[in-house]
């Protein structure tokens, strides 16, 4: 291996980085028939920890929080996650029953990887069609483009297949599924932060931080790149509520509430890095 140690001393220093908050998320690689190829495990660092840059962070983050909403964590993923668990104990769900069908063996990081790809197909439909200097183009937007049906398709394998009796799915409707859960969180995405205007979101490189699906979406995280002829980053924006946020600039991001960072996805609770 390139760094010379076995796999599981790799994995034991890997965990103890996570812990330590210098890696932010490990989002598990997993084979497996439901996607077209082999999903690499994903590592996302921590560039603004203090003792990689302890006199200024090198990177922005925009949180927004919003109030306790049921509906929210049922609207994406982490309601998909509840209606398989209870699909397979006979209980209710509103999952389309391809959907559930399909995961009902899916281990729970498959669900982690399924939120970084959605996350990679709202940027990409965000960067064309959502524009904050004019967001008339936006507001056009009622179905994901051409662009996320390519992605979706290809990032499963056909046939779709029920992994307990191999039996046929509809893939149509698991399709059409997984673009609404593209289309609403690009949507929630646009509400949310359009009403931070502290930052202008047109003038640089914004990366969507997927959420632990475990968690739900109550809280978003954005990292953001510099603009070009800036200094180093300085301003966090958090906000709250619901129409009128009220938006806190903080100076560094540990100054950012630690439950607010882990459950946006910026930062892997100890407890769960072991």
């Amino acid at each position: 291996m390139l760094t010379g140690m076995d796999a599981a001393s790799l994995k034991q220093r890997l965990r103890r980085l996570t812990k330590l908050g210098f890696i932010r998320r490990h989002i598990p690689g997993l084979a497996s028939p439901i996607f077209a190829e082999k999903l690499r495990s994903v590592y996302w660092l921590n560039l603004n920890h203090l003792q990689l840059s302890p006199a200024d962070d090198v990177v922005s983050v925009v949180v927004h929080k919003k109030v306790a909403d049921q509906d929210i964590d049922y609207k994406f993923l982490a309601g998909v996650k509840l209606d398989r668990n209870s699909f397979l104990k006979g209980g209710e769900y509103l999952a389309p029953r391809s959907v559930v069908r399909l995961f009902r063996r899916a281990p729970d990081h498959a669900f982690d990887q399924l939120e970084l790809f959605i996350c990679d197909c709202v940027l990409g439909l965000l960067s064309r069609h959502w524009v904050q200097t004019d967001s008339a183009g936006w507001r056009k937007v009622r179905c994901v483009d051409s662009t996320v049906t390519e992605q979706v398709a290809a990032f499963f394998r056909l046939p779709m297949l029920d992994p307990k009796d191999k039996a046929s799915l509809d893939h149509e409707e698991i399709f059409d599924f997984l673009h609404q859960q593209v289309l609403e969180l690009a949507r929630e995405v646009v509400q949310r932060f359009s009403q931070v205007s502290s930052i202008d979101l047109a003038r640089v490189s914004y990366i969507l931080v997927p959420a632990h699906v475990s968690t739900g979406h109550r809280c978003i995280a954005l990292l953001t790149e510099r603009a070009s002829g800036q200094g180093l980053a300085k301003h966090w924006m958090v906000t709250k509520g619901y129409d009128d946020p009220v938006v806190k600039s903080v100076l560094r991001e540990v100054d950012i509430p630690l439950e607010l960072r882990e459950k946006s996805g910026l930062l892997t609770p100890a407890r769960a890095a072991g």
